[in-house]
């Protein structure tokens, strides 16, 4: 747990409200609002700067092992506009970062061995699992429940196979490179009288597409992700090599983990359908849509 009170002491600010979230502090102090968080990337900032990129918080400085920033409260917005806003930001920041990445033959391989590799393995732990289900003389509901909607699960997985092997087939790859964010969840994002993403300690250089998982992933149930990623599209202008690549990720399930008790485990397996379901309809939208454009 973050020690916010040794940062307040250290910086000489009063604190009349504490607000404790997962992995920040927020400190209400008179007219103000400070956040606390475990110390980020240094660097990244004076990259931000050097490529006039401004979506991220003020830094007032370091204690210990902890980050304190000024930070600009959330405006009373409903979660779609919010995300839209996070979207813009996040286009900003790929259109300010991107190279694009030399892609030989072994690069290609990389991917592909890659993702065949966990394709086949979730492929091959729900059809285990399945088998074993099959054999029980008493199902339990977490069990009954999966068994009922397995088949979806192939029928997602075999969509990722056959994205997987579009993209392989592809003569000339191109893909961008980007900063990343790494977590695309509202809650990392403020939209208030600055725009900004709140934390930056998953931020890397990588394929953009994996800023794109990461809103899709985080968002899926509760937002139409359909319009947002096109709008994200209208402005980044994804190809057929990134598109692919993406629609392919989010088709690979979670592979459930029964280790809970038999209310937590019906849970999970009824959150991993619901996210199956909509993936399903997403990515054949998604598919009809580009097959119409080529």
């Amino acid at each position: 747990m973050i020690n916010f009170y040794e940062v307040c002491n250290y910086y000489d600010i009063e604190i009349n409200r504490v607000k404790i979230d997962k992995s920040f502090v927020f400190i209400y102090s008179n007219d103000k609002i400070y956040l606390i968080k475990k110390k980020g990337n240094k660097d990244i900032y004076s990259y931000f700067d050097s490529i006039n990129f401004n979506g991220y918080i003020n830094n007032i400085g370091y204690y210990n092992e902890y980050e304190l920033c000024c930070f600009y409260e959330d405006k009373c917005i409903e979660s779609y506009g919010k995300a839209k806003e996070l979207i813009l930001t996040l286009s900003d920041l790929h259109n300010k970062s991107y190279s694009y990445i030399d892609f030989d033959t072994s690069r290609k391989e990389d991917i592909y061995n890659v993702y065949k590799n966990k394709i086949n393995e979730c492929m091959n732990y729900y059809l285990k699992l399945q088998d074993s289900i099959e054999e029980m003389e008493f199902i339990l509901p977490q069990y009954y429940l999966l068994l009922i909607n397995i088949s979806k699960f192939y029928k997602l997985l075999h969509f990722a196979s056959s994205k997987l092997d579009e993209f392989y087939n592809i003569d000339s790859i191109h893909i961008r490179d980007v900063m990343l964010v790494g977590n695309l969840s509202l809650d990392n994002y403020c939209c208030g009288e600055k725009k900004y993403f709140i934390d930056y300690s998953l931020s890397k250089r990588d394929y953009l597409v994996y800023d794109l998982v990461s809103f899709y992933r985080n968002n899926y149930l509760n937002l139409d992700c359909k319009s947002l990623i096109d709008y994200y599209d209208s402005l980044i202008h994804l190809n057929d090599e990134e598109r692919n690549l993406f629609l392919l990720i989010i088709s690979i399930p979670n592979m459930i983990e029964f280790n809970h008790s038999n209310f937590d485990n019906t849970i999970l397996v009824r959150n991993e359908i619901n996210y199956v379901l909509k993936t399903m309809r997403f990515v054949l939208e998604e598919n009809k849509k580009n097959q119409k454009a080529n």
